[in-house]
């Protein structure tokens, strides 16, 4: 069984291109599926039906598993047994008709517009402050003027960055690439970047944002330091997505049609995007109670 994990390992590496950590996850997953199979005398692909796989996740569900969690690894199995199906390994894809818990949506957390332009206000560096202040400041900023994950962040070379048609040309999952616009006066600031960091490296070109070592970004840093960022304002459970949550947000209640937030966002569909639907509903409200005659005229009382 671990022979056709391995075959779907190089699978997802080679031809789908996931990440190291979404790949790991995956095995993760199909590893403890084999485990518990392994007790019950089960030593094939073949062998498996649709009942085992209730039976285990029903096992997770009384370990007190979140439904995130077994929604999760129900996909991976899903995935799995269609690769098998793929091969000729299997028949049919046995995970495809196995009921799972409904998982509550998770709300995205977003930094309010209020507190937004405080915290602003005081990050933006001044002309004669050294390079990496002014690194620090489009680590922060760069995200929530483009709608930035950290991976996309730390892999924004200084070419990605065009200047003459103020467009980011960022690359997402997958590979996969879109053009950013991007407001002049944040291009003039990354320029101005470039330039003080040029000049302390005595570097010309390559990745855009260095550490104090002069190596490109990494995640992990780049969460410390947005955390670090975050964690004075007393804002709840800080972390980098924040930001990017906080981009899409104030597009839609600025009134961006969804469709829009999503291409910007780099989601693969609209049904990623539209979790950020419920944050706009307090707009919404206000706007009708605003605009609505019924709701403003006065005049028209309960009989």
């Amino acid at each position: 069984m671990l022979q056709q994990i391995t075959a779907f390992e190089t699978y997802l590496q080679s031809l789908r291109r996931y990440s190291t950590k979404t790949v790991e996850a995956y095995l993760k997953d199909l590893k403890q599926f084999v485990s518990w199979v392994n007790e019950y005398g089960v030593s094939s692909w073949e062998e498996v039906d649709s009942s085992m796989i209730q039976s285990w996740l029903a096992t997770l569900v009384r370990k007190g598993l979140s439904p995130r969690s077994i929604r999760r690894k129900k996909a991976t199995l899903s995935s799995f047994f269609k690769f098998l199906v793929s091969k000729g390994i299997v028949p049919a894809n046995v995970a495809s008709t196995v009921e799972i818990p409904r998982v509550p949506k998770r709300l995205p957390q977003y930094v309010q517009e209020a507190s937004l332009e405080g915290i602003i206000e005081d990050l933006k560096p001044a002309k004669e402050d050294p390079w990496d202040k002014w690194r620090d400041w489009l680590v922060f900023v760069m995200p929530l003027a483009l709608g930035l994950r950290v991976s996309e962040l730390c892999g924004i070379a200084d070419k990605d960055i065009d200047f003459g048609r103020e467009v980011v040309i960022v690359t997402g999952k997958g590979n996969k690439t879109r053009e950013v616009p991007i407001a002049t006066q944040l291009l003039r600031q990354i320029g101005y970047y470039i330039a003080l960091r040029n000049k302390h490296f005595g570097i010309s070109g390559g990745m855009l944002l260095l550490t104090n070592k002069g190596a490109p970004i990494y995640p992990r840093w780049v969460q410390r330091k947005i955390k670090s960022i975050l964690a004075g304002y007393q804002i709840g459970n800080p972390h980098p997505h924040m930001l990017r949550h906080t981009f899409a947000t104030l597009l839609l209640n600025k009134g961006v049609e969804l469709i829009t937030i999503k291409e910007l966002l780099g989601h693969s569909s609209l049904a990623a995007t539209q979790v950020y639907t419920h944050t706009s509903i307090e707009k919404i409200k206000q706007i009708y109670k605003q605009s609505h005659p019924l709701v403003n005229n006065h005049k028209i009382k309960p009989s």
